[in-house]
């Protein structure tokens, strides 16, 4: 594979960190979409980001230090944990690794996980400020771009606004991305939907919008299945 230029290179990570304006985006997704050099490129840009920023949240710091009086409380981090357990089964098959150990979420023993599938994979959004929004529909797009056959996006916790109809700051993109790609699924985490309506919540999700009993439990799945993983 031929490398990107290190202009490209310098507007690719621009993209990941969302400092491009919407013209400047639209422009590089399209020249993404044309060639396969600058799709590669930002897919491993993506996922290296991503395992490396992500692989140790929710990590208890050592006894008596100062990052753990500031650490979350037990309840806070049962999520974190989950994600970092999605995350170290990615680290694990990205490395080659047939068999993953990961924290204990319900299940016993090891997971098992097949070959990588290159043209599936699933991308996790958890936060709900609109620049993550974006950032996470730039990556479906991109992925779609790229060819993949099968690209979900899973949505939990906070990120589950970019699904709802009060709240998402790119509803109208989410229907364009559905409605022009068959391969492409959205799902919303159900844990995350029964906490709120425990909460009194009335939730109107996207047309199209997929429920998962939860997150983890799909994101683990697919990963069984040797699909690839992003976190958005």
């Amino acid at each position: 594979m031929n490398h990107p230029s290190e202009s490209e290179e310098i507007r690719l990570n621009a993209l990941l960190d969302d400092e491009l304006d919407e013209e400047e985006r639209a422009e590089l997704l399209r020249r993404m979409s044309a060639d396969p050099t600058l799709r590669e490129a930002y897919w491993q840009l993506a996922v290296s980001r991503d395992l490396v920023a992500h692989a140790w949240d929710g990590i208890e710091p050592p006894e008596g230090s100062e990052s753990r009086k500031k650490s979350p409380r037990a309840g806070q981090r049962a999520p974190l944990l989950a994600a970092a357990a999605v995350v170290l089964l990615a680290v694990g098959f990205l490395a080659g690794r047939m068999v993953a150990l990961v924290p204990d979420m319900g299940g016993a023993g090891p997971v098992e996980m097949t070959q990588a599938a290159d043209d599936k994979v699933v991308v996790h959004i958890t936060e709900s400020d609109p620049r993550n929004q974006r950032r996470a529909l730039d990556r479906v797009d991109a992925l779609l771009a790229a060819g993949k056959e099968r690209v979900e996006l899973v949505a939990q916790s906070r990120g589950l606004d970019l699904l709802r109809t009060d709240r998402s700051a790119a509803a109208k993109r989410v229907h364009r991305l559905l409605r022009d790609h068959a391969g492409l699924r959205v799902y919303a985490c159900g844990n995350t939907l029964t906490r709120l309506q425990e909460r009194g919540e009335e939730i109107e999700l996207l047309d199209g919008t997929r429920r998962a009993s939860s997150a983890e439990d799909h994101i683990v799945d697919r990963l069984q299945e040797g699909w690839s993983y992003i976190q958005a």
